[in-house]
């Protein structure tokens, strides 16, 4: 009998799997959560809120065994309960705890190992960024049924680093699944889905948990909450404020967000005008014999916005990457690529007129980078810290992370903030040096409502004769009121553009 349709081996619900006495996590003088008693009973589901920072995923990754609590008796105790006895490590249950979530996608990008699809979704086995078991018929029906439970077994021997990011995502819930969990752990896990892939992967989950899977959910969409959530955690500043049944405070729950293919725009004519800012002309581009866009022909003018829209894997990703220059067109007699007048600028150059933000940004930095110094490469534009900024660059970054409220960010590294955080400081890196152009892939992916409002408001008071921006996200309502025209890209064709 296959690993779907088993579950004999699974607890019976109201069994205890684990319980945390008074726990607490420091790292660097910095406090990541005090104070935590919690219990989990099998067949439990909780929606884990709290604003950027607050201590969510520092609990969820207590939960899997990924932290240990502080030592000594401050740091309370924690045990994990497997076949009725108790222990303090998390062997023997971890093994049966999926995870799938922006870390997890970071490390992925951030080592850029040329690795497929399968491979990835197979590790989850040997709950290590690599598959190190032996490969036979069960590893390969395992592997290739949580592929399919998420729509992704054509992609079972494309390169991880060629897939969207949605598509990656997908795949990492492939492999949270694929040891069908006792424990699945969502954190931020439908950052960067499309309206249908949310659906589809709620679906799966809703499935799981009818099925006995105990389920933990991160996110910052509440009106996306599924309803089988019945339980919440809600942390403040490192605190456990509430554990117990969501309140009904009236809110329609209801899985699907505003998208952007819901607006319409009138079709746009590629007409000679004033000198275009950004031009594309019958420009495709390939990676590892992928064809990843066809043909475009777009030109971007001083003053407009646009957003780039389409669903996952169709190419938005790579659009924007074209845009900013770190790919390049294939060279065909035809096709020209045209940025700030010339056909060909110094990648420096280029770094220093266009403010980036994607999710590959983001993993390029270490935990040890100080986010000071990573808000301050946005001057120049570096992607790692080979080079130390100026002095006056991190005067500039540390004036901007003042006038956001951030201003604590700036005494701490990367790996000491959440997922949230290190969004913020990427935010500020790419809005840093005033650029002529801002490239943004869902930039507003992982950060709390109020935080999400922030940045809204600075984009939104952007000169656009200054600064403009080109803008992808799947939810309407990250949406800056400023954007002024858009296109539709489909499996790598743009099929409309134009002004909204």
């Amino acid at each position: 009998m296959d690993r779907s349709q088993s579950r004999a081996d699974f607890p019976e619900p109201g069994t205890l799997l684990l319980s945390m006495d008074n726990v607490s996590v420091h790292r660097n003088d910095h406090t990541l959560v005090s104070g935590v008693a919690f219990s989990l009973r099998a067949g439990e589901h909780w929606a884990v809120t709290g604003e950027n920072g607050s201590g969510k995923s520092t609990f969820l990754r207590l939960v899997r065994g990924d932290l240990w609590p502080d030592q000594g008796p401050a740091g309370g105790a924690r045990f994990y309960y497997i076949d009725g006895q108790s222990s303090r490590s998390p062997i023997g249950l971890r093994h049966r705890i999926g995870v799938a979530g922006a870390d997890l996608r970071d490390y992925y990008y951030h080592r850029e190992w040329d690795i497929t699809v399968t491979s990835a979704v197979a590790s989850g086995l040997s709950d290590a960024p690599r598959y190190y078991g032996p490969w036979n018929d069960r590893v390969e029906h395992d592997v290739l049924y949580a592929l399919e439970r998420v729509g992704m077994e054509r992609f079972a021997k494309t390169p991880l680093d060629i897939l969207s990011q949605g598509e990656l995502v997908k795949v990492l819930i492939a492999r949270a699944l694929v040891t069908n969990p006792y424990i699945l752990i969502l954190d931020e896990a439908d950052d960067g889905l499309d309206e249908d892939s949310r659906r589809d992967v709620l679906h799966v989950v809703e499935n799981l948990a009818e099925s006995g899977t105990t389920v933990f959910a991160v996110s910052h969409h509440k009106e996306s909450r599924p309803a089988f959530l019945s339980r919440e955690i809600r942390f403040e500043k490192g605190k456990m404020v509430f554990c117990g049944v969501s309140p009904n405070d009236g809110t329609t729950t209801d899985s699907r967000l505003p998208v952007l293919t819901d607006v319409t725009c009138e079709e746009r004519t590629m007409c000679d005008t004033h000198s275009p800012m950004i031009e594309f002309i019958h420009a495709s581009v390939s990676i590892k014999e992928k064809k990843l866009l066809e043909d475009l022909n777009w030109r971007m003018f001083p003053g407009e916005n646009w957003a780039v829209l389409g669903g996952n894997g169709a190419g938005k990703s790579t659009f924007l990457r074209l845009v900013a220059g770190e790919i390049h067109a294939e060279s065909k007699p035809e096709t020209s690529v045209m940025r700030f007048g010339a056909t060909a600028l110094p990648i420096a150059e280029l770094r220093g007129q266009i403010g980036m933000v994607s999710y590959a940004i983001q993993a390029g930095f270490t935990d040890k980078d100080p986010a000071l110094a990573v808000a301050a490469t946005g001057v120049r534009g570096d992607l790692a810290l080979h080079v130390r900024p100026e002095d006056t660059h991190f005067e500039a970054a540390e004036a901007l992370l003042h006038r956001l409220g951030l201003q604590r960010l700036g005494t701490c590294r990367m790996g000491e903030l959440s997922q949230g955080e290190r969004r913020k400081v990427i935010l500020c890196r790419a809005l840093l040096a005033s650029p002529r152009l801002l490239c943004l892939d869902e930039p507003l992916g992982g950060l709390d409502r109020a935080a999400r409002r922030t940045f809204l408001d600075v984009l939104e008071a952007l000169d656009p004769l200054k600064t403009n921006m080109v803008f992808i996200s799947h939810h309407h309502r990250d949406l800056p009121a400023n954007i002024t025209h858009a296109l539709f890209l489909r499996h790598g064709y743009i099929v409309q553009q134009g002004r909204l």
